[in-house]
């Protein structure tokens, strides 16, 4: 009798490990073995064998990324610039998306994604006239998927956009440096360039905000967190961090 209750709590504690609840914001996903396909779950309360198979959570909701442009990019009046913006997307394709983080990193994803940018932007700024063209084209390219990685551009939001200023240049087809700086005065000029600098940084950062807070709360804490941590230890996940 006492072995049998034994039995009947273990057999009551295995198919209760079998419950699993997925929140409104995720697709609940169990892989199993190579040959057979990975199977969903919709948000609530579910049930699925115990042990068998590896349950994961897909975030479904938007999400926002930051992509700063190291190359610069030209449109026809020939006005080279740099830009950053933010890139709002969304898993729409969970299995395809799952098995993109499952045989790479997110460190991976996040690059293949921001090369999908920047070849877009590439795109959009030959075929614009001037900045303003090119600004106005992003503001209007919206819903396109990126097949491969499993999600959805939602949009893109210009956070900056700085001109580079062409280099003067002489008749002899040279740099014109006649009006070399005295120390002091390339000091002052560092100084200017500096505040400048600060002053587009903070004015980047007010835009960050505006348009997306939860990112921007997301970036200022990772900032702060390599600003102060000591180890990595101290670093949580980062996913944690974004609420």
């Amino acid at each position: 009798m006492r072995n049998s209750l034994i039995l009947g709590l273990i057999l009551i504690g295995f198919l209760l490990g079998g419950f699993f609840s997925v929140d409104q914001r995720e697709l609940g996903m169990v892989s199993f073995s190579a040959n057979k396909p990975i199977q969903s779950y919709p948000p609530g309360l579910h049930w699925k064998v115990p042990f068998y198979g590896e349950l994961s959570y897909v975030y479904t909701n938007q999400r926002s990324s930051y992509v700063a442009m190291n190359q610069s990019l030209s449109v026809e009046s020939g006005q080279a610039f740099t830009s950053k913006v933010v890139v709002n997307w969304q898993v729409t394709q969970a299995e395809s998306y799952l098995h993109y983080l499952n045989n790479n990193s997110v460190k991976v994803f996040d690059s293949e994604l921001s090369q999908a940018v920047l070849t877009k932007l590439s795109t959009l700024a030959v075929n614009a006239k001037s900045n303003l063209d090119f600004q106005g084209n992003v503001e209007q390219l919206k819903n396109w998927s990126l097949t491969n990685l499993g999600i959805k551009i939602i949009n893109l939001q210009i956070v900056s956009l700085n001109p580079i200023a062409a280099p003067v240049i002489s008749p002899h087809g040279k740099l014109n440096n006649s009006n070399l700086l005295s120390p002091e005065s390339i000091y002052i000029a560092a100084q200017q360039i500096k505040t400048q600098a600060d002053a587009t940084h903070r004015t980047e950062l007010a835009n960050l905000r505006a348009s997306d807070p939860q990112f921007f709360d997301y970036f200022i804490k990772v900032h702060n967190l390599g600003e102060s941590a000591q180890s990595k230890q101290e670093i949580p996940a980062l996913n944690k961090l974004y609420n």
